[in-house]
C-alpha cells in the first residue's frame, strides 16, 4: 500500500472483495482502525498524483470507490489533493476577480483551454504506438487519430 500505485483501488473481475469488505465492516476486529493510517496516506498520494497528471479515469475510480478508513481519517485522504486543486484553479480565480471589474477576454479563456488540451494531448501521445514495417519509408504510425504511413 505504500508504493503509490492505484491498482489495489480497482475491482478485479476475477476476485470478489467480499471478505475484505466483511473485515472492514466488523467493528470488533479493529481492522478498519489498523488500516486507516496506511490507507489514508496511500489514497492521498495516489489521488494527488492523479490530479496533478490529470488522469481523469483514476480520479473517478478513487472518488467512486470505497475508502477503507474510519471517519476520523477521511480528511487525511484529501490533504494533498486540495493543494493540487488549489494550484490548478489559481488562474481561473484570477480571471474571476478580474471579471468583476472588466469583461473577460475570450482569448484569455481560450489560452487556458489550450494549455489544458495540450497537456491532455501530450499525455495521450505517451501511449501512441509506432510500428515499423520493412524500411524506414514503410513507417506505420497507429494513434488515436488513425493509421498514417510515413513520418506523419
Amino acid at each position: 500500500m505504500t508504493l503509490g500505485e492505484h491498482a489495489h483501488f480497482c475491482v478485479d473481475k476475477n476476485h470478489s472483495p467480499i471478505e475484505i469488505i466483511e473485515l472492514l465492516n466488523n467493528s470488533e476486529n479493529g481492522f478498519r482502525e489498523w488500516l486507516s493510517t496506511p490507507f489514508s496516506c496511500q489514497f492521498n498520494q495516489v489521488l494527488s498524483t492523479a490530479i496533478e497528471k490529470k488522469y481523469l479515469d483514476i480520479i473517478e475510480v478513487l472518488l467512486d470507490g470505497r475508502r477503507c478508513v474510519t471517519s476520523s481519517y477521511t480528511e487525511n485522504c484529501f490533504v494533498n489533493s486540495k493543494k493540487k486543486i488549489s494550484e490548478l484553479t489559481k488562474e481561473l480565480v484570477a480571471l474571476e476577480v478580474d471579471s468583476e471589474f472588466e469583461k473577460p477576454v475570450l482569448d484569455d479563456i481560450k489560452a487556458i483551454e489550450d494549455i489544458i488540451n495540450e497537456e491532455r494531448k501530450n499525455e495521450e501521445r505517451k501511449n501512441e504506438v509506432h510500428l515499423t514495417i520493412g524500411s524506414k519509408k514503410e513507417n506505420l504510425n497507429i494513434t488515436k487519430d488513425g493509421i498514417h504511413r510515413g513520418d506523419k
